[in-house]
């Protein structure tokens, strides 16, 4: 529950980072599920489900790893539970059917059902105070620009469980060649190799928001352009409010200023940089093309890739610096501007002219 309460908590702030999120765990789920397809046994059996579940952090392993007296439980990584399966270590008995996977969410189809019907008829009561000539609040607005992210993220997810409670126990098994001396070497290798098996974490879905917010300061590839789109139409739906009804005047102007700079501070930043690394590594390119090709890399690294890095980490650090205390003001703005509201605020819509 805390977990669900940090991330829900980021997502106020920044919704644009699950859509990120979401996006790139469709991603390596399409290509896991693509992968294991060939498999004579796996094959059939596993589903998108299953890889959802494996990036979730649905197996585990019980490994002794740096002394500990006690076997401890790791969390395995989609593509260990792969490499077991294919080194003949863990038989396909031991993955759970897709059956099972649902059978411990089924709340799940019920609360995104409910949550699609809730969005629809806030949008709908939403377009009825519009045609009708009646105000919205700047509360009724900005709920209004976390929608396309929940529609974003209802699509990206729509096969995702709901949560891993229990973690599926993988048992190492040996080979038909290796025997227990195999699956004895394999469990030394997942205990040496810090990539395969990892602990639990006390916060696994905020820390991983964190990981993901961290792709801000790097280099952008096509799925930050995607989330960018994300951080323009959310800001571009506070626009809307440019002619609201404000307690006053300075309250009026922070929110056009606060509602242009989360619209642009952060996909122009990702813009000038994605420009300038195209640019100048065209140029470096077209020198160096006289260049043996085992040298190029290192010539690259040093007078193309770390400068750029180091570039691309200040303007988006500014980007951020700039996104940051405008989208706080807004959601401070939104339950200040609850003191001051026009009575037609308090109408209703009369849907008996429609029908």
């Amino acid at each position: 529950m805390a977990d669900r309460l940090v991330c829900l908590a980021i997502a106020m702030i920044a919704p644009e980072i699950l859509v990120y999120l979401a996006f790139c765990e469709k991603l390596s789920a399409a290509e896991l599920t693509e992968s294991t397809s060939q498999e004579e046994r796996l094959g059939p059996q596993w589903k998108s489900l299953h890889s959802f579940y494996a990036l979730m952090g649905g197996f585990r392993i019980r490994l002794n790893r740096g002394g500990e007296a006690t076997p401890t439980d790791y969390r395995l990584t989609a593509d260990a539970v792969i490499l077991l399966y294919r080194r003949g270590l863990v038989n396909w008995e031991q993955i759970p059917l897709h059956e099972e996977i649902e059978d411990r969410s089924k709340a799940d189809w019920f609360i995104k059902g409910l949550a699609v019907f809730q969005a629809s008829t806030f949008v709908i009561k939403s377009i009825g105070r519009v045609a009708q000539g009646l105000p919205i609040t700047t509360l009724e607005l900005t709920t209004l620009a976390y929608l396309p992210g929940m529609a974003a993220l209802s699509f990206l997810w729509w096969h995702k469980p709901y949560d891993v409670t229990k973690a599926t126990l993988l048992e190492l098994k040996g080979n038909e060649n290796g025997g227990r001396e195999s699956a004895s070497m394999t469990n030394d290798w997942l205990r040496s190799t810090s990539q395969l098996a990892l602990p639990y974490e006390d916060f696994p879905l905020a820390m991983e928001c964190i990981r993901s917010a961290r792709f801000a300061l790097g280099p952008i590839n096509r799925w930050g352009g995607v989330a960018g789109l994300c951080f323009a139409v959310f800001g571009a739906i506070h626009c809307a409010a440019w002619s609201f009804e404000f307690a006053t005047t300075g309250e009026r102007w922070a929110w056009r200023a606060s509602s242009l700079t989360i619209s642009a501070s952060v996909p122009l930043s990702w813009a000038i940089t994605g420009v300038l690394r195209y640019f100048i590594v065209r140029y470096y390119k077209r020198k160096f093309s006289t260049v043996p090709a085992s040298e190029v890399k290192a010539m690259m690294d040093e007078v193309a890739w770390k400068p750029l890095n180091r570039i691309t980490r200040i303007v988006h650090g500014c980007g951020l610096a700039l996104y940051a205390p405008a989208r706080i003001y807004l959601l401070f703005e939104v339950f200040f501007g609850l003191r001051f509201l026009p009575s037609a605020c308090y109408d209703s819509v009369e849907w008996s002219k429609y029908f």
